[in-house]
């Protein structure tokens, strides 16, 4: 079993409602007796059979069954509101987490409708190989107690649309996990895309094994109306992923953007530190002038070997050997933005945090960019000062949607840590 703690997903939001919902749900809690007093959990209950209640489609999912059903699906809630709210804010996360409950209740709702007494007396008797007529199953259900027919109870279907929002947006963020087998507990990460796809499957496979409506049916809806609030929000442009998202990841173009290949500067890795780099005069391998020059582009040339063929790594380890004897030494603009590009989307930051700065201080005319890219960094460093420096005097007229939504972020962000009293680290 894997117990979520926690994600490395980029978070552009306090995740006020979460801990409001979490909150919340331990209140109702205490109202309904601690799970231990069912006359007082009853009323809760979303109540299979005929009759449409949505009252209780709102009451159900705030009620639970015991410590350990509410303690396992806030651990849930706190994860996956966390990618969620953290994209969304709270003022566009609650109303989709209520409609994710309405969803389910009503879906749930409307597939017990034939739920009756004597629905459950027939099924009882098939269970024990025994067929009854009509008239005999009515007159034997008048004898079943009303929570004979069938109930649920808590929020993990909802949780369940949490998780498949989470997999749409976040497929290769990370959940820290407890992992507990055979009574031994490990730490570890799960990408979400890996934890999503193992509960989803859990799940599918009890339901097939016993097709009723239970936990894991309930889940399943969860899980299918989640894909489809995600799959909305992103095609809509309601939410941005930065394309990291599932049809990003899928089609192997993640971390790029979709209008002008620009790759994306923030995604799962911990950023580490961000010191102003000495950049040396540049020389593109074109320039000739002088005694050497060829000989110095010669020296270049399998470098652009290894840019052209997108082995960035290997590229920007051997012309930082290169530099040690050639300071001058540097790709052109293509190479260059391509050798930038390439070790952003390979999570080399350091490198690309170089790469960028070069980039900026050779081409000012084309350079925006990477000022957004290496804002992005900064910030990520806490360094909200030198972030907002990046972003000064830029000018967005011609930029593409995807890049002013970034650096629109990185400009709230920075100056809501400056008001926080956050100074840039050293």
């Amino acid at each position: 079993m894997f117990i979520p703690l926690g994600t490395d997903a980029p978070l552009y939001h306090f995740p006020y409602a979460t801990i409001g919902l979490i909150a919340v749900n331990a209140v109702c809690f205490a109202i309904t007796g601690f799970g231990m007093d069912p006359e007082a959990v009853n009323p809760w209950l979303l109540h299979h059979g005929p009759g449409i209640s949505p009252l209780e489609w709102f009451s159900s999912a705030f009620a639970h069954g015991g410590w350990t059903h509410l303690i396992g699906s806030m651990l849930f809630l706190w994860t996956f509101g966390l990618v969620v709210e953290g994209k969304l804010g709270w003022r566009r996360f609650l109303p989709l987490y209520l409609v994710l409950t309405v969803g389910c209740g009503l879906v749930e709702d409307m597939v017990t409708q034939h739920h009756t007494k004597a629905w459950k007396v027939r099924q009882l008797a098939a269970e024990e190989g025994e067929q009854i007529s009509a008239e005999e199953a009515e007159l034997l259900g008048q004898m079943l107690p009303d929570e004979a027919v069938g109930a649920s109870l808590g929020a993990s279907a909802v949780i369940m649309g949490l998780v498949a929002i989470s997999l749409v947006w976040a497929p290769r963020n990370e959940v820290q996990v407890i992992l507990l087998f055979l009574y031994r507990a490990a730490m570890w990460d799960v990408s979400i895309l890996t934890m999503s796809l193992i509960y989803a499957t859990m799940d599918l496979a009890y339901w097939l094994w016993d097709p009723r409506l239970s936990g894991p049916a309930t889940h399943l809806i969860g899980f299918v109306l989640g894909l489809g609030f995600g799959v909305v929000y992103l095609k809509q442009g309601w939410v941005d992923c930065e394309n990291w998202d599932l049809f990003a990841v899928l089609a192997g173009r993640h971390g790029q953007s979709r209008d002008s290949g620009v790759a994306v500067g923030l995604h799962a890795a911990e950023l580490k530190t961000y010191a102003a780099p000495v950049l040396p005069e540049p020389l593109d391998e074109g320039e000739r002038g002088g005694r050497g020059g060829s000989s110095r582009g010669q020296l270049l040339q399998p470098i652009n070997e290894l840019i052209d063929r997108g082995d960035v790594l290997t590229a920007a380890d051997e012309l930082l050997e290169l530099r040690l004897a050639h300071a001058d030494l540097v790709p052109n603009e293509a190479r260059t933005k391509k050798l930038a590009l390439g070790l952003l989307q390979a999570d080399a930051w350091d490198q690309a945090e170089i790469w960028l700065q070069e980039f900026i201080d050779r081409y000012p005319e084309d350079n925006r960019w990477a000022r957004i890219r290496l804002a992005q960094l900064l910030l990520k460093n806490r360094c909200p000062q030198a972030a907002l420096q990046r972003l000064k005097g830029l000018q967005t007229e011609g930029l593409n949607e995807g890049l002013l939504k970034v650096a629109r972020k990185v400009l709230h962000e920075a100056r809501e840590m400056q008001r926080q009293g956050i100074r840039d680290a050293d």
